[in-house]
This record gives structure tokens, sequence and C-alpha cells, in this order.
């Protein structure tokens, strides 16, 4: 292509082209490299034209400090990230222009990024990809943001260099694969799968090299291997699946996790399947967990160990949780797989902080938070004989009044005050006084179609609905006293929330008041049971 300077700005870079095709030492060839940078990216079709050949040849060679390689990728990382910055730029003002401007419009949007796009004389190299993947010998991040953005500009162009290969295993392309294997570099590896699975025959030629190193690769890229080959997923057993998934990752997404169940569903009926979720990262949304729900019943068995880390992972010190699209935050989702796994462990096992910070949470403002809190003590009462406090009824009582609630979690706030019946007789006293507080088998539908409603919990309803209030002929007193306590001490903390008011001595007189009035409510739930009685 012939070119000519016209404008002051083109004259200067034409000279600066000049002194570029003359350059030979190293020192001249990274000075002059750098002067070519403010005529980017509105000329880089005129200096790739030029000297596209050049800079892939000079991508190879380095020095003792990698020069002028290292100059080399910087200038073509800020062709790409300049080119896409104005591409942005052009869209963007397209989208002010009038509908009649369109048509005008995109095809001169299409002329300019001609113009400054870096991908197609790049592109036509032919040694371009042979040299860019030769420098993944080593970690090279800027390397493969350059490949990386290639393949977005055109993958199909990637992908014929990669089928071309005559001999993969030998080829260039194996550096990436050597490279994520010893290094599990999370950017490598997310390249590895995309230009891996990009077409059928490429996936076929790499299985016989991926199978056996695959215990030696993330786990990110392992599971989205064994989605695209039947051949790798066929090759990792379900035992030895399960032993390296607890060796090798310290944490996983929910994706990963509901990956690994769907290949190895085994592992949802062990403990590992706690294990895995207690290793799970918070969730970016509220959705990325409601598979759970979907999933088989679980009668799981936890290990000590295992339950004092559940116990530990209810006080998330240090976890950031980001803002949500669909809730208030990851915190709230991360939560309620900590109080899922929490429901399978014996409460007798369980550290009193994290009993009384699941207490706490059956008032949470997220209904999926306090929906698992409710569950787990429910199942806490059905399966372990968990003995309630009175505090904890009057909590559930108030709460389960508010008619605002959605109705699916009020009717399961009144499943936990039937439960919690067979515990304290004061839960049935309130329940007899008033009826719409009552659970009725009816109500189970609307709770089991909830995205938060847990599998194991689902099949306790046939103990639930057994569970039957008897008539109440003398209660009438007790009911009428029960409700107007709960009116004015509406909503009781726990027992170390009562231990520090009383630390106050401004409190000292309200305290024993409170205490006065408790006992006497005792007394007169006590009367109120010799009076009616619950049958399971």
């Amino acid at each position: 292509m012939f070119w000519r300077p016209h404008t002051p700005a083109e004259k200067e870079l034409n000279e600066v082209m000049n002194k570029f095709k003359k350059a030979s030492s190293t020192n001249s060839v990274i000075t002059i490299m750098n002067e070519l940078t403010p005529y980017i990216p509105e000329f880089n079709f005129i200096i790739l034209y030029n000297f596209a050949g050049k800079f892939t040849d000079l991508l190879l060679k380095s020095d003792s400090e990698g020069q002028p390689s290292r100059t080399t990728i910087g200038l073509i990382i800020h062709m790409i990230k300049s080119y896409e910055f104005a591409k942005k730029e052009l869209l963007e003002g397209s989208r002010s222009q009038s509908e009649t401007a369109d048509k005008k419009s995109a095809e001169e949007i299409e002329k300019k990024s001609q113009n400054l796009t870096p991908y197609k004389a790049l592109f036509k190299q032919s040694k371009f990809f042979d040299n860019l993947f030769d420098l993944l010998k080593t970690p090279n991040p800027s390397v493969l943001f350059i490949i990386e953005s290639f393949f977005n500009d055109d993958p199909i162009i990637v992908t014929n260099w990669i089928k071309s290969q005559k001999r993969i295993e030998k080829g260039k392309f194996m550096n990436l694969i050597k490279l994520v294997s010893e290094t599990k570099d999370p950017t490598a590896a997310k390249l590895l799968q995309r230009l891996s699975v990009s077409h059928p025959d490429i996936i076929k030629a790499l299985t016989p090299i991926f199978i056996p190193k695959l215990k030696t690769f993330p786990v990110s890229i392992v599971l989205d291997l064994m989605l695209a080959s039947n051949d790798i997923r066929e090759s990792f057993p379900s035992v030895d699946f399960e032993s390296w998934l607890m060796e090798s990752g310290k944490y996983y997404t929910m994706s990963d996790i509901e990956m690994i169940i769907k290949f190895h569903e085994v592992i949802w009926k062990t403990e590992s399947a706690a294990k895995l979720l207690l290793k799970s990262l918070p969730p970016e949304k509220m959705a990325d967990i409601m598979w759970i729900s979907r999933m088989e019943a679980q009668d799981l068995e936890l290990t000590q160990e295992v339950i004092d880390e559940t116990s530990a992972s209810m006080n998330p010190v240090n976890v950031e949780f980001n803002s949500s699209s669909d809730c208030e935050s990851s915190r709230d989702p991360f939560m309620f797989i900590r109080i899922f796994v929490l429901s399978f462990s014996d409460p007798e096992k369980v550290t009193p902080e994290a009993i009384n910070t699941l207490i706490r949470l059956v008032k949470d403002p997220s209904p999926f938070v306090a929906a698992a809190a409710v569950q787990c003590l429910i199942l806490w009462v059905l399966k372990f004989n968990f003995d309630v406090r009175q505090s904890l009824v009057y909590r559930i009582a108030y709460i389960a009044a508010d008619t605002k609630l959605p109705p699916s979690l009020r009717y399961l706030y009144f499943v936990a005050l039937q439960v919690f019946g067979t515990k304290q007789d004061i839960a049935t006293a309130i329940l007899q006084a008033d009826t719409n507080l009552r659970y009725e088998s009816k109500m189970k539908m609307k709770i089991i179609r909830e995205s938060w409603c847990f599998p194991h919990f689902k099949t306790m309803f046939e103990t639930i609905n057994k569970i039957k209030l008897c008539d109440y002929n003398h209660s009438k007193g007790i009911i009428d006293y029960i409700s107007d306590f709960l009116n004015e001490y509406e909503d009781y903390e726990y027992e170390e929330e009562q231990e520090e008011a009383s630390e106050d001595s401004n409190n000292n007189n309200q305290m024993e008041q409170l205490n006065n009035q408790q006992q006497e409510a005792e007394k007169n739930a006590a009367l109120a049971g010799q009076n009616a009685e619950i049958i399971v």
C-alpha cells in the first residue's frame, strides 16, 4: 500500500517509522517503539501495515532483561486497549444520533474501526500465534491477555490455528497446558478451557493429553472439561474424584459445587457434600443456591470436625460480602448455606455461640436466612430432641403474627410453634389462644415449593402432620395473661443478651420486673399443661 503523509502528525509519524526501519540495536528499537505510542490508535493501521511482521519477530528476541520482546508486548497491548476504548466511544456516539442517520453512522463506525483495529494485520502473520504461545513456557499474564483479546475478536481464526497443529502434543499449544498444570494459574486455566472447548475437533484431540493431567489442573477447568467430554468424565471415577476434591481446592463457587454434584451424584449423600458447601465462596446472588432445594433429601452424619467448622462459619468475621442483584448482599446466600449444613449437626455438639446466632437469625430481614434458621431449629427438635426455651417461643409467636410476611414463610413459623409445643407448654397455650397461628396440613404445599425449603425438611411433614393439638377447657385466663405479656415484651433476646443487660445497673429494676413476670408466665403455663396435651 502506498501511503503519503499530509498532515503534520502524519509527517512526524513517517519520520519515526523511517527511523524504526533502520534501527538495529536493542536500545534504539525500544526507544523508537516508545516514540510510536502517541500515534496509537489513530494510526494503528499504518503502523501495523508496515511493521506487523517486525513486531512478530521481535516477540521472541529477548536479552537478559527481556528486551525488546517486553516492549513489543507492551506496544501490542496498548494498541488493543486503545482500540477497544475508541470503539466503545464510537458506538456510544452513534447511539445519540437520529434514527435516519443510523445506516450512515454504522458505515462510518465500521470504516473508522477498520483503521483502528490492531487485530487484522497481526492475524495475517503466520508466526504470530506460534511466537505468542512460545512465550508461555514461563508465566506471562501480558501474553495471556493478548491471546484472549484476539480470541474474543475472532474465535474462528484462533481455533483454526489450534486445529492446524499437526501433532498438538508436540506443538506450541502444549506450553499453555503445561503452564496450567504447573502453576494452577486461574487466568491461564480459563483461557485453556475456552480454547479447548471452542471446537469438537480440538477437545477430541486434547482428550488423551488431558486425562493423565486432570489431577494437576484447577477444579474449575476439570469440571468444564468433564462437561465437554464424556471420555474425560468417565476417566475420573467417583471415589477418586471425591478424594481429589477434598485435597485440591480451598474454595469453590456454588456453580462449581452444583456441577460436581451433577457429575457425581453419590457425593451429595456423603459428608463430602457438607465439606464442599462449607468451602463455598459467597455466592453473587441468591439464585446461585436455589438448586439445593431441588436436590434429593440427605441424611448426613457429620463428624465433630465438620460440626466445629460449621459452628465457626456462623460468625463470618473475615469474609468479604458484595452487593447482589436479587438480595441485600452475598451475605444472605452465604449464611443460608452454612445454616443448611448446621441443620445436620447434633445441637449437643454445636457451640453455644453458633446456637445463639442461629436463634437471632429467625427474625433476619432476609426471608431465605430466616427460613433456614427456623427449619434448622425445627429439625433439631424433631431429630435430636432439642430443648427450646420460652423466649424462643415468644419470639416465634410474635413474628408469626405479622400478616405482612409472605404466606409461605409465615406458615413455616406456624410449623415451628406446632413442633415447639412438644417441648414447651407455652407454645400450645399460644396456639389455643389464637387459631390463626395454627399450622394446617394444607399449608405444606406452599412451604415445600419455596426455594428456601431444605430437601430433608420436606420429608419431615409426615411427622409434623401427626402432631395434634388437643382442646383446652380452662386456658382462657392464661391466654389473656400471655397475650398481655407478649404485647408488653414483644421480642425477647436470648440468655446472653439478658446477661449483658443485667450488667447495666440502670436496668436492674426492669430486669427484676421481667423475671417476675416470666416466672408467673411459667407458673400459669404449667397450669395450662394440666388441661392440655400434645400428641405425637
